[in-house]
Parts: C-alpha cells; sequence; structure tokens
C-alpha cells in the first residue's frame, strides 16, 4: 500500500500555522496577565481600605503589547482621615509577566498631598518610582533621586538627594503596619508662625516604624524602633512607643542617646522650636549633663503636654500631629 504525501502547498504552510498558534497563545497569555495586573491594582486598593485608607484610582488602560505588561492609571488619589490626602494625574504601571501581583508605578504628572491646615504641597521627583507587591502580604516601595516638595502658597519647601520609603503589614499578631524610612540630604526651609524665615538640614535620617492599631487593652500607638539623625554635628539615636494624648500632641517616653546635645538643642532654636534665649540655656545645660558621658547624654526623652524633655532640660515645644477639626486645604 502506498502512503500519500500531503501537498507541497501545506507542508509550506505548516509553520505559518505554528507561527500564528504561537501568537493566539501569547495573545491570550498577555490578554489574561493584562487582566491580573488590573485585578492585581484592585486588590490593593481594596487591601488598604482595610487598613484605613481610602483609595481610588481612576481608569486602567493596559498598553506594551507584545513584550511587557504596562498601563496608565488616568487620575490616583490616597487619603487618611485626619491626615492627608495625596493625588497625582496620571501613573505609569509596569508589571513582569512572571509577576503580576508585583506592580510598579513611576510618575512625571502634577502631585499633590494636602495636610490640611498645614497646607497644600506639590511634589516634583526625579526618578521616582513607586514598587507595589498585591495580596495579603502586600507592601510599597517609594524611592527616589532628587525630591522638592513646595506648600503652594510658597511658605515652605523641602528637599533631598536620595530617599527611600517602605511601608507593609506587620508581622506581629497585632496588626497594624510597619514602615521604614532612609533619606539623604534632607533640607527644610520655610516661614514659621511667628513670620521668620528659618532652615534646617539633616546629612541622614533614617527610621524603622510600627504603627500599633487599637485593642480593648490598649489605644493606638506608634512603636520608635529605631530613629537615626546626623544634623548640625550632632548624632541622635532614639526608640520606644507613643501614644497620642486627647489634644493630638504625642506622649511617651523614648530612650534617647544623643552625642553633641548642645549642638540639637541649637538647631532646634534656629527652626523655632525653642526660643533663642531657651535653646542657648538648653544647649549650656545639655553640654554640661553630656561631661560625664563623654560627650553624649543617654536617658529618656519624656514627650508629654506638648514638650519634649531630656534630663531634665525642655528642649522643644512638641507638633499637633492629629486635628479634632481637620479639613482640607481651601
Amino acid at each position: 500500500m502506498r502512503l500519500v504525501s500531503p501537498p507541497r502547498r501545506l507542508l509550506r504552510l505548516w509553520p505559518v500555522a505554528v507561527i500564528a498558534l504561537v501568537l493566539v497563545v501569547h495573545a491570550l497569555f498577555w490578554t489574561n496577565g493584562a487582566g491580573a495586573m488590573r485585578r492585581s491594582v484592585e486588590k490593593w486598593e481594596a487591601a488598604q481600605r482595610e487598613t484605613g485608607l481610602d483609595v481610588r484610582f481612576g481608569r486602567v488602560e493596559t498598553t506594551g503589547y507584545p513584550f511587557v505588561w504596562r498601563g496608565v492609571v488616568h487620575g490616583a488619589d490616597i487619603a487618611a482621615p485626619s491626615l492627608f490626602h495625596w493625588s497625582a494625574e496620571k501613573l505609569r504601571i509596569r508589571a513582569s509577566p512572571f509577576a503580576p501581583k508585583r506592580l510598579e508605578f513611576s510618575t512625571d504628572s502634577a502631585q499633590t498631598i494636602d495636610l490640611g491646615r498645614r497646607g497644600l504641597w506639590r511634589i516634583d521627583s526625579d526618578n521616582g518610582l513607586i514598587r507595589v507587591t498585591g495580596g495579603k502580604a502586600w507592601s510599597l516601595e517609594i524611592l527616589s533621586d532628587k525630591s522638592l516638595i513646595e506648600r503652594a502658597d510658597g511658605g515652605a519647601a523641602v528637599s533631598s538627594e536620595k530617599s527611600r520609603f517602605i511601608v507593609a503589614p506587620a508581622r506581629s499578631a497585632t496588626g497594624g503596619v510597619e514602615a521604614e524610612l532612609a533619606v539623604e540630604g534632607l533640607f527644610v526651609s520655610g516661614v514659621a508662625d511667628d513670620g521668620v524665615s528659618r532652615s534646617f538640614g539633616a546629612h541622614i535620617i533614617e527610621a524603622r516604624l510600627a504603627l500599633v492599631p487599637a485593642s480593648e487593652e490598649a489605644p493606638q500607638s506608634l512603636e520608635i524602633r529605631r530613629f537615626h539623625a546626623e544634623a548640625a554635628g550632632a548624632k541622635v539615636e532614639l526608640s520606644g512607643a507613643l501614644l497620642i494624648d486627647a489634644l493630638g500632641y504625642p506622649d511617651g517616653a523614648l530612650n534617647a542617646e544623643i552625642a553633641n546635645p548642645g549642638a540639637i538643642a541649637m538647631l532646634l532654636g534656629e527652626i523655632g522650636a525653642l526660643s533663642p534665649a531657651d535653646a542657648e540655656q538648653a544647649a549650656a545645660s545639655l553640654t554640661l549633663a553630656a561631661l560625664a558621658g563623654g560627650g553624649k547624654i543617654t536617658a529618656p526623652l519624656v514627650l508629654k503636654d506638648g514638650y519634649a524633655t531630656i534630663a531634665g532640660v525642655r528642649i522643644a515645644r512638641l507638633p499637633r500631629l492629629l486635628e479634632e477639626n481637620y479639613a482640607p486645604s481651601p
């Protein structure tokens, strides 16, 4: 029996059929991945709402076919009641086909953050990048090189050479969120309530924090697991837990180690946390107290009734963290 060979024309067409099949499969894979990326954005929004944040993203447009999943969020808003309201006109999204729940956001469009009575601020960042991982073990990471944040009325500005911020669910049974912050080359300037222009610079600031939710046994608290700062020739190390008192001020006692505390007192005077006379007196007292410790003080930093005190010396008036009558800026 003689076998009948397929027509030569069909033999020539089979590579085309294979390529077409591969393209169809890839298109289905890309479409499914693009849908997964959109669902990841929606799940991350929902996860943030469970922590008390109000997150609203506008229309998500998917692009980048056939090689990568890219998207654009038209309108993004994230708000925490009584604290802030951040918004951006447009966010670019990037996702890998192998990790669709890991998203990267970046933007060069206008960003604003409303801090209520502390004003409306504009944000300008070089190479700003936001990484988001969805699912139960969600995380948010913000990276930036040079950045500038200016109050809309021109009354203040904050700049840095490099910054990194990470927030994720706490690993402890109490729940809440954990955060890490690292800033290099920080510079803050502005006009204080007394009408005097003031400025502040820090070589480096690093912090590890945890926000512990309220329970039947205890109110909401802020755990400062580590705070390190280098500024004005001084070094500060802090750790401990703080509450917010009925008037909105931080309340508690932190473990503190301050090298060259006199310089810190003078710096607090320059930024208006102390009057010039009080700053000089505090600097003298703290310098004297540090002599026994080889130039540094190791003692509790007590935050109470709107003031900070260490080694019996009042070193600062504290800012109110929460305000009863919070209202967005006009």
